[in-house]
């Protein structure tokens, strides 16, 4: 994705690292980092082969750091439903609901079998407890939702050993793990490395089992 700016182009790179350039040219100085969980980490300036320095775009860069990282104070829920900055977003419509964790979408005319990040329901195959409820609860939010959204965590792989695209979903807006979660229909599954969203999933697992929620007051296995 990349925002326009008078004199530079602000963009991700194929590494995954944002960089600062001259639109339409590499003759300027780039900024290298990392924008993770709310802030910029390890970010520098370097300079292009015969690059010469530019004041101007120094306070630029450092301007854009600046906006990217402000809105402090906002609701919790808002700040993790939000796809990271350096996410990709794609649009799709659900074909099928798999089981809780797993969807059949078509995105540009193809379709995929999605995993969703850092959330484990009970597998429907393996007979286990609560394994329906999920399903179905998946199943409706789907159903219900006008818009679904594909979301890329850049600090994970783009695929699982089964071939499913691995990613967050948004159902109008609201994040699908979130609500799984929440309900007690998911709990949190730890990968490596550990998900930009694994903090917020943990903070919701821990309510839903403190309040008995879905299978961690139905099913004995789970507590």
């Amino acid at each position: 994705m990349t925002w326009s700016l008078p004199l530079i182009n602000w963009g991700v790179g194929g590494s995954g690292h944002h960089r600062l350039q001259r639109a339409g040219g590499t003759d300027m100085p780039y900024v290298t980092g990392h924008y993770r969980s709310g802030r910029w980490v390890r970010g520098h300036w370097r300079r292009s082969a015969g690059a010469t320095g530019s004041v101007t775009a120094l306070a630029l860069g450092i301007a854009v750091v600046a906006a990217m990282q402000g809105g402090g104070g906002q609701d919790r829920r808002q700040q993790d439903d939000a796809p990271p900055a350096t996410s990709l977003r794609q649009r799709a419509s659900a074909a099928a609901v798999i089981d809780g964790d797993t969807l059949r979408v078509t995105v540009r005319g193809a379709q995929e079998r999605v995993r969703l990040l850092a959330v484990d329901t009970p597998e429907v195959d393996q007979y286990e407890c609560y394994a329906d409820e999920a399903t179905t609860l998946t199943a409706q939010l789907v159903r219900s939702a006008d818009q679904v959204v594909l979301v890329v965590d850049p600090t994970q792989p783009d695929r699982d050993r089964y071939g499913r695209l691995l990613r967050y979903v948004r159902l109008d807006g609201t994040d699908l793990g979130s609500s799984l979660v929440e309900s007690g229909a998911a709990e949190v599954w730890v990968g490596t490395p550990p998900a930009a969203r694994l903090d917020r999933y943990r903070a919701l697992e821990g309510e839903a089992r403190a309040a008995s929620a879905g299978r961690w007051g139905q099913c004995a296995a789970a507590t």
